[in-house]
């Protein structure tokens, strides 16, 4: 019953099923669908490039021209934040500067009093004293005279000795120069300090001036602010790291985007098809149906090795490229961003007798070039004065006469 009914049965069944597979199996899958479709070309010919949404005056990193800890971060998690010039980002640790400022301020205040005193001089209380002075040593020249007079009297009179005399004579002398003496230092005293001396002490004050002017800049420099208008695009730091003058990475990044530009890498091959003043759009890669009107600012003549790569496996990574920039025409269809990238569609200038895209060449055309290539050029014989030609004559057959 079983190999009779039931066997033929199944055997028709997996022939059925094998034909049905093979058909499947045959049959071409449908075009996938792109969830979002491809830009497409313009009429007009173009050029292709990647561009890269920047602000008008360029990102402007921002460092510190003291490096330090960082005590205080003003700008910290307030990314898009506007700014003015002036206001502050960030603070160095400032510490031992305030503390260097006090002593530069003790310094300063030291040297004005002391240019007070030599201002102030001389002191109500110094005159009276010199001034007695004077008087002392006008009595002893009046008592030294006397004595001098007395001794010579009674020499003249044999009655002292020369000795005596000459003592008390030295010794009016000397009164008289003290005499003199305590005069100027009366006359000096009133007249107050030298200007000499004044000079030097205003001199010491000018100097502790510019000492804590100068700690007062440098305490300025600790606390980092901002050189003009923009928005912060990027905050770095964190309070109690350590801000060094050579980083990596910004510690902060400000942008005025006001205006916006687009900064477009076109490859060094297509060079020659640019005009300035040319008219271009871009379109964003996720919405290629949006697109943004550019206006031509300039082109940085300047070719350097490209940067931003597009992923296609037959790009060369070491193709160089040049820069042209397009400013972003108002009103944006869509919001832009700093650092977001763009397909941009550039019109070219086709020269006459060149072709836009390089043409490929047959395989009948890639022989003919490469055996040219191999073929050495022939090279004209070299004819000497009085000579037609330097070849050598043939060598004569044996038996045969030599030529005359």
């Amino acid at each position: 019953m079983f190999n009779r009914y039931l066997l033929p049965v199944l055997a028709l069944v997996g022939i059925l099923y094998a034909v049905y597979a093979v058909s499947e199996a045959r049959k071409t899958a449908p075009p996938a669908v792109p969830l979002i479709p491809p830009p497409q070309s313009p009429e007009f010919d173009h050029i292709t490039g990647i561009g890269t949404v920047e602000s008008q005056q360029r990102n402007a990193p921002i460092g510190t021209q003291v490096p330090g800890v960082i005590s205080d971060v003003y700008v910290l998690n307030k990314e898009g934040m506007h700014v003015k010039p002036g206001d502050p980002l960030f603070k160095i640790d400032d510490r031992q500067l305030k503390a260097e400022l006090k002593v530069r301020e003790a310094q300063l205040l030291s040297a004005q009093v002391s240019l007070a005193r030599l201002q102030a001089a001389p002191r109500p209380e110094d005159v009276p004293p010199a001034e007695a002075a004077v008087e002392e040593m006008q009595a002893r020249v009046l008592s030294t005279e006397v004595q001098a007079k007395r001794s010579r009297s009674l020499l003249e009179r044999n009655v002292g000795t020369p000795s005596d005399y000459d003592h008390d004579r030295y010794a009016a002398q000397e009164a008289e120069a003290g005499l003199r003496k305590a005069r100027t230092e009366l006359d000096r005293l009133k007249k107050g300090t030298w200007e000499q001396d004044l000079a030097v002490a205003q001199a010491a004050v000018l100097q502790a001036q510019a000492e804590v002017s100068r700690v007062k800049t440098e305490l300025d420099r600790l606390t980092v602010r901002a050189m003009s208008d923009g928005e912060i695009l990027q905050v770095n730091i964190l309070p109690g790291q350590f801000a060094a003058l050579a980083w990596k990475e910004p510690l902060v990044v400000l942008a005025k985007n006001d205006v916006m530009n687009i900064r477009v890498e076109v490859d060094e091959s297509y060079v020659p098809f640019l005009q300035e003043g040319t008219k271009a759009f871009a379109i964003l890669r996720s919405r290629p149906g949006v697109k943004f009107t550019l206006e031509f600012v300039r082109i940085d003549p300047y070719i350097v090795p490209k940067k931003n790569l597009m992923g296609d496996n037959v790009e060369k990574v070491d193709t160089r490229v040049l820069q042209v920039i397009f400013k972003v025409v108002e009103p944006k269809p869509l919001p832009l961003y700093v650092g977001q990238v763009m397909d941009v569609f550039i019109q070219a200038v086709k020269p006459e007798g060149v072709d836009l895209m390089p043409r490929t060449m047959e395989p009948a055309e890639l022989k003919a070039a490469f055996e040219e290539s191999l073929t050495p050029p022939s090279k004209p014989p070299i004819k000497s004065p009085g000579f037609e030609s330097t070849e050598l004559p043939a060598r004569p057959e044996p038996g045969a006469e030599p030529a005359r």
